[in-house]
């Protein structure tokens, strides 16, 4: 293995702790997204009742 290809590839032990980071970004943007289509939702019964 060239130095080039050991440097570019990421060190075995960061591979879980990436995989645990963008899982985590994933869900902060999946409750994001829920959070603000119930409010545009909560805010069309609002105007509608």
């Amino acid at each position: 293995m060239t130095d080039v290809a050991r440097r570019s590839k990421p060190s075995p032990a960061w591979g879980p702790h990436v995989r645990a980071t963008k899982a985590y970004l994933l869900s902060v943007r999946v409750v994001h997204e829920t959070v603000r289509s119930g409010m545009k939702i909560g805010r069309y019964t609002d105007i509608h009742e």
